[in-house]
């Protein structure tokens, strides 16, 4: 029972905490990460029965807990997502996507390889952080775009497309990260290329199973219930592609993430669609992403940050004029105004689920070891960059 009422406590902080932030006009992640930062901060001064708790929210049966969540977070992820709109769309968002990724990769990765010359894990330690500074948060940048009427906007959709490239382009770049950790000298170097080459073929096998392979599985499964069949089979889909993944050596939420993007309703049908992504939005909503936010701000140590602010400082300037440069730069050399790249830079900022997993998919793979002060800046900077790229959005248009 410690670890279900663990659960419990954490779920109820998590949406105490999205109840507040939302009324005072934050995103519900802000407020779930920052419920998990004061539980961490309070059941230590709570005494032995909030010390059991804390225990049990550190523990692996915690972590696999988790693990579950993530899958769905990932695989509503993906299915919020169209193909066919990142198809339509791929060029200028393409360019912006790219000067949005390298230029924060850059600043982020060079930061950190000087600031962290005793890591073991130097170099993973800076490829991390650079790629985390690198993805943009989709649910966050589609919020903030549709309270400013701009979704449905060329500039919104356009935003919208470059924002999944970043991601998918992050994802990817995190999984050749983790198989390099695993090489050691120049066995190292050597992986790369195998490793770009499973990335490659994991690619085309999920393509075969999402157009050809996946419709025959909920076919059979369709004789059971509708709703049901398809729930299961999606879950089943994402659980194998996820396996598929791991077997290459690659990281399974690759799988759960592609699932959901092969998802579409010329493949199941509209109705199917609707049903079955209405399921798995409740079940994430409700459960599943507040126990994944509130668990991240959980295992962000507020007193390591305090022993080095100037660190969070510089992620957050970096998280923010990285993009503004980067994506914004990007956005003007495509040939947008100077008014829709500052506009494009902002949106790009905010950050959320993805770059989460990946800070979450480091730190148990130990990459934090020894800079767990970088591990709490990073996670706040989600938070912070999230909340601030609405007022920062305001402020710009009304310029």
């Amino acid at each position: 029972m410690d670890a279900v009422i663990a659960l419990a406590v954490l779920l109820g902080a998590a949406r105490l905490g999205e109840w507040l932030a939302v009324r005072i006009g934050f995103q519900h992640a802000v407020g779930q990460i920052a419920a998990g930062v004061g539980l961490a901060a309070l059941l230590p001064h709570l005494g032995s029965q909030a010390g059991s708790i804390a225990a049990s929210l550190d523990s692996v049966r915690f972590h696999d807990a988790i693990s579950v969540a993530i899958l769905f977070v990932m695989l509503l992820a993906g299915i919020e997502i169209r193909p066919a709109a990142i198809v339509k769309n791929s060029g200028k968002a393409a360019i912006i996507a790219l000067g949005g990724g390298v230029v924060p990769f850059l600043f982020g990765a060079i930061a950190v390889f000087a600031l962290f010359p005793q890591s073991p894990d130097r170099i993973a330690l800076a490829a991390v952080a650079g790629l985390a500074l690198t993805i943009t948060a989709i649910p966050a940048t589609v919020a903030i775009l549709e309270e400013f009427g701009l979704l449905q906007k060329p500039l919104g959709v356009m935003l919208v497309a470059a924002a999944l490239f970043d991601d998918i382009l992050g994802l990817f770049a995190m999984a050749l990260v983790l198989g390099i950790i695993a090489g050691e000298g120049a066995q190292t170097v050597q992986a790369a290329p195998l490793l770009l080459f499973k990335v490659i073929v994991f690619f085309a096998l999920v393509v075969t199973f999402g157009r050809h392979l996946y419709p025959r599985l909920r076919g059979r499964l369709q004789a059971i219930d509708v709703a049901a069949a398809e729930l299961s089979a999606l879950v089943l889909a994402a659980v194998a592609i996820a396996a598929l993944a791991e077997f290459l050596g690659l990281h399974w939420i690759l799988g759960a993430f592609l699932a959901g993007l092969f998802f579409e309703p010329e493949q199941v049908g509209r109705q199917a669609y609707e049903d079955t992504k209405r399921v798995i939005t409740v079940l994430e909503k409700a459960v599943f992403a507040p126990l994944f936010f509130a668990s991240i701000g959980f295992g962000a140590s507020l007193g390591a940050v305090a022993a080095a602010p100037g660190l969070l400082v510089l992620i957050i300037a970096i998280a923010i004029f990285g993009k503004l440069v980067g994506a914004g730069g990007a956005a003007r050399l495509a040939g947008l105004s100077r008014r829709d790249s500052v506009l494009v830079g902002i949106g790009m900022g905010a950050r959320g689920a993805v770059e989460l997993v990946v800070l979450d998919i480091a730190r148990k793979a130990g990459i934090f070891a020894g800079a767990e002060g970088l591990y709490a800046a990073l996670v706040l900077t989600a938070l912070l960059t999230t909340a601030l790229a609405p007022v920062l959005l305001r402020l710009s248009l009304k310029a």
